[in-house]
């Protein structure tokens, strides 16, 4: 079709120099993304979810959709966490939009009164991480609850279209299937394991058992891999950071993220030590 739309123009009166064809393909407008659930820590997950899904169809880059969920995630479990008490529920929402000019804006309200955090050095990472994954960050509370909100600039990679490529979608979505495992990959002179998943905050208490449990309470050494970590939520920064802080006696917890991995990038931003490998031992194959 575009040779011949080309021929039609310049049959009649040629062409001395390169021709460039700009065609557009009109795509339906994806509508805003609008969620509402009650507070528990299990929504945190599908929020994260459903906010990753509706970013791809705006084909926005993965890392920007790494940073919004990352981000988002940490206003629902704030909202989860201190919006209506130990023992309350309420409804928490999420309002996502893009505009013309490609900034995603994202609303995270609940309707409760917050409750101040438990204090120590291992809190109060949720809402620093908010501020540093966006590009703007503003937290609004009243009486009839609190409004955060998020602005960032999404951004998509160019890409060269060819016979075989789609003009619009590649069928990407989030992975259905993304468990939370810890793997065992201990050999060798000491004892290391590999978290694959979520460690949010309904897994990281699990990580910080076995964390207790395979250190001993912090009297052995321990490495942990966080390659296959698809989401570090500020509740697994907390744990890891404890962990930290456990070991005793020459003990040491040494934490591996390779380059542009989630983890890499988290604990990056909140400035907690790693290492990109860890030394091949008897475990690898």
């Amino acid at each position: 079709m575009s040779t011949e739309g080309i021929e039609l123009v310049v049959r009649g009166t040629g062409h001395a120099d390169d021709i460039t064809l700009l065609a557009a393909q009109r795509v339906a407008p994806v509508p805003d993304l609008v969620l509402e659930t009650r507070a528990s820590a299990e929504v945190v997950d599908e929020h994260r979810r459903a906010l990753g899904a509706w970013l791809r169809t705006w084909h926005a880059d993965e890392a920007d959709v790494v940073a919004a969920q990352h981000a988002v995630g940490e206003l629902v479990t704030n909202a989860v966490e201190h919006a209506y008490g130990p023992s309350g529920t309420g409804p928490v929402s999420v309002t996502a939009t893009v505009t013309p000019r490609g900034l995603l804006r994202v609303e995270v309200r609940d309707r409760g009164r917050w409750t101040p955090p438990g204090g120590g050095p291992a809190r109060g990472w949720g809402l620093s991480m908010t501020g540093e994954l966006a590009d703007a960050f503003t937290l609004d509370r009243a009486d009839d609850g609190t409004t955060a909100s998020i602005e960032l600039a999404l951004s998509r990679a160019a890409t060269l279209l060819t016979g075989d490529t789609q003009a619009w979608g590649d069928g990407r979505s989030e992975r259905d299937a993304d468990p939370f495992l810890i793997l065992d990959l201990s050999g060798g002179d000491g004892d290391a394991i590999r978290v694959d998943g979520p460690l949010d905050v309904v897994n990281a208490p699990v990580l910080d058992r076995e964390m207790i449990r395979r250190s001993h309470g912090g009297a052995t050494s321990l490495v942990v891999d966080l390659t296959g970590v698809t989401h570090l939520a500020s509740a697994g920064v907390s744990v890891l950071i404890l962990a930290r802080q456990r070991c005793v006696d020459g003990a040491s917890l040494t934490l591996v993220a390779p380059p542009g991995t989630v983890a890499d990038q988290i604990l990056t931003l909140v400035r907690l030590p790693h290492q990109p490998s860890r030394p091949p031992g008897p475990h690898d194959t």
